[in-house]
């Protein structure tokens, strides 16, 4: 979190290669979650987070079963 935040600050832009992983890693998620009957409120970035093996993690969720 704390790269992404400094890149923030320093106006840097994702690169294209940057960008396809955290598309790819978002529709997995939304996958899983879809499999799993979870309904999602809301998903912002503010929600989703990279951790230090470079897995895309979605949390803060205002889910429910459908």
């Amino acid at each position: 979190k704390r790269k992404l935040d400094n890149r923030r600050k320093e106006n840097n832009y994702f690169t294209e290669t940057e960008l396809w992983y955290l598309l790819y890693g978002l529709l997995c998620a939304a996958n899983i979650l879809r499999k799993a009957d979870i309904k999602v409120g809301d998903i912002q970035p503010k929600n989703i987070f990279i951790n230090p093996e470079g897995q895309i993690k979605v949390s803060n969720l205002c889910s429910w079963p459908s």
